[in-house]
Formats: C-alpha cells, structure tokens, sequence
C-alpha cells in the first residue's frame, strides 16, 4: 500500500518535483495553505503531513499545533528551508525534521517516523 501524505506547501513547483523526485511511490495531496489541509484532513485519511514553515495563510507551526488538537494520531515532519521554521514546526509537535536542503533524506525520515510509536 502506498503511503498517503498530506504535503501542506505553498510552492507548487517545489513540490511538484520533490514528489517526482523523492516521492513518486506515495500518494500526495498537496494543499498551500492551513485552510486547505484542514480540510483534507476532514475528508481523508493520512498515514503523515510534511509541514513546511511559511504558508498562504499562516506559519507552519500554528498549522502544527492545530493538527495536534484535531488529529493526534497524525505523524508530522517539518520541511521548510529555515531551520528557525522548522524548529518552531518541531515544538509545535513535528516528530522529526527534513528541511529542504536534506530533501533527498525525506525517505528514510519517512519510514523512521512512520515506525516510531505515537
């Protein structure tokens, strides 16, 4: 089975290639911003979100901490460029973080997140 990830990035281009790159064997849906991802995350079920820091409507960690309340079970990576961002998305609640110059790492972050009990 695929893994499903809700990719919650307001770069298409960004993230058009790293899911052809990184993450062609997943299933993404990608959504800009937090209004978005709620919303997807309403209507389907996610195996993890990746989170980046500066999004359409907010920063990445208040879309973290929103997630925690509504979806606790939910498995979270920050991946911004800005390692303030992702520190910030980490204390929010991120489980791990694979900023955007590791990116190439995404795949065995994935699967170390993915083992590690919630």
């Amino acid at each position: 089975m695929k893994t499903r990830i809700l990719y919650i990035e307001n770069h298409p281009v960004f993230a058009a290639t790293a899911q052809d790159v990184f993450l062609s064997d997943c299933e993404i849906t990608v959504t800009p911003d937090k209004t978005s991802a709620m919303t997807a995350l309403e209507s389907n079920s996610f195996d993890l979100a990746l989170i980046d820091f500066d999004l359409d409507d907010c920063k990445g960690d208040e879309v973290t901490r929103e997630i925690r309340v509504r979806f606790p079970q939910l498995k979270i990576i920050a991946v911004s460029s800005h390692a303030q961002g992702n520190a910030k998305i980490q204390e929010a609640g991120a489980a791990a973080i694979c900023g955007k110059m590791e990116f190439s790492k995404i795949r065995e972050t994935i699967e170390r997140v993915l083992e590690r009990p919630i």
